[in-house]
């Protein structure tokens, strides 16, 4: 492969991306991405490897303009600038850039997000806020830390609500899915803050106490496998932790332990089964590493390089993730993936799906992205027409039987 009419191409939609970007970096960037889906990975050798082996460049001239590349200053505690003051060029600008094209080509229903963090050996700590899709993770602002040092991680994530924000209109619905523990009721108002809406997973062992009853543990609310409960009231035990909401509790009868996700909306609104996106969002670190683009192996250990190397790794795993949406939904439609030029307007024939109403696949969108990006591009060739489609939100099957909590029985006199 030499420089030709793919890696112009490449270029055009990265200057679309990312409009911010100085041609040298889009031109930068467009050459990782390329080999990181020629190599299945983001790391510096195995990345110079495979654009030295299909005759980009020299191994060594790879090598200097890798590490001119990381050595650029991410400025990660950078907040969205102001209404007309001038565009800033940082990692969490561009993840801000990858939210609106997400938005501009996604058809309808509301937005999912997660916050969560990831070790990477004892190096670095990557913070990241991905958006869920389809059994997949789309990462669209990170924030790197050192790893094994004091430092609190709540103003990083306020941030990067923040960015999410100045990337989406006021009328987009926003789900964001995170976990009990990361400085739960901080968290909880911040996504409120933003008018976003918050999905908080609460461990089974924790305490709940319903509108007009006293305080029980989660186990106690659904007495089996099989059973469920919904309603309001006030989780957790201690004062400074509290937090009012809907508590949706459901049990699946193959699992040790209910799933139970607390939200603001009521108990018509809200489902246990949204927990299941939790699994998206754990899919989205495994493709990070040792099922996508191998970055458990990454040796930078500078949170400003590791986060100009995210950009990398979230440039090539949305492009692909769309090729893979792309194969899916042609093999949804019966034709070839070469003929599907547009999102469907139908979904098609329905992926087998779980008790908790996700889509269950043998092969990853990731996957298969990886697989026919490669043959595309030993081809000479390239995909222009990509979308995302997302899949509606998992709803509890009938497996479960809920009983639905309605205080104001129980605040009636006899």
């Amino acid at each position: 492969m030499s420089r030709t009419s793919t890696e112009r191409l490449l270029q055009q939609q990265i200057q679309t991306l990312f409009p911010r970007l100085s041609r040298h970096r889009r031109r930068a960037l467009a050459r990782w991405v390329v080999g990181a889906r020629l190599a299945g990975s983001a790391n510096r050798p195995a990345l110079v490897h495979a654009l030295a082996t299909a005759g980009i460049a020299r191994a060594a001239t790879l090598a200097d303009a890798w590490d001119a590349w990381i050595a650029a200053p991410a400025h990660q505690t950078t907040d969205p600038p102001a209404a007309g003051a001038p565009p800033v060029v940082r990692p969490l600008a561009c993840g801000a850039d990858l939210l609106r094209w997400i938005r501009a080509h996604a058809t309808g229903g509301p937005l999912v997000l997660g916050l969560d963090a990831s070790h990477r050996r004892d190096d670095v700590v990557l913070l990241r806020m991905s958006v869920l899709y389809r059994g997949a993770a789309l990462p669209v602002a990170w924030v790197i830390v050192p790893a094994n040092r004091p430092g609190a991680w709540e103003p990083h994530g306020e941030r990067m609500l923040r960015w999410a924000r100045s990337a989406l209109p006021l009328d987009q619905e926003v789900l964001v899915l995170a976990d009990q523990g990361l400085g739960s009721p901080r968290r909880w108002h911040a996504i409120r803050s933003q008018q976003f809406h918050p999905i908080m997973r609460v461990r089974p062992t924790s305490t709940f106490a319903p509108t007009g009853q006293v305080r029980r543990s989660v186990l106690r609310l659904a007495p089996g496998p099989g059973h469920g409960w919904v309603g309001v009231g006030v989780a957790f035990t201690h004062a400074p932790k509290r937090m009012a909401g809907t508590l949706a509790v459901a049990w699946g009868a193959d699992h040790a332990e209910p799933w139970a996700p607390l939200v603001e909306r009521s108990a018509a609104q809200g489902d246990a089964a949204w927990s299941a996106l939790r699994s998206w969002d754990e899919a989205g670190f495994r493709q990070r590493k040792s099922m996508g683009w191998d970055g458990q192996r990454g040796q930078v250990t500078d949170p400003d390089a590791v986060a100009w190397q995210e950009l990398v790794v979230a440039t090539v795993t949305l492009g692909t993730v769309a090729v893979g949406t792309r194969i899916e939904d042609a093999e949804q439609q019966g034709v070839p993936p070469g003929r599907v030029k547009r999102a469907p307007p139908t979904t098609g024939a329905p992926p087998r799906r779980r008790w908790s109403g996700t889509a269950q696949r043998v092969i990853s969108l990731l996957r298969r992205g990886m697989q026919h990006l490669r043959w595309l591009l030993a081809q000479g060739r390239w995909w222009v027409r990509l979308w995302l489609r997302p899949e509606p939100l998992p709803k509890r099957g009938d497996s479960v039987t809920m009983h639905i909590y309605d205080p104001s029985q129980c605040l009636k006199s006899p």
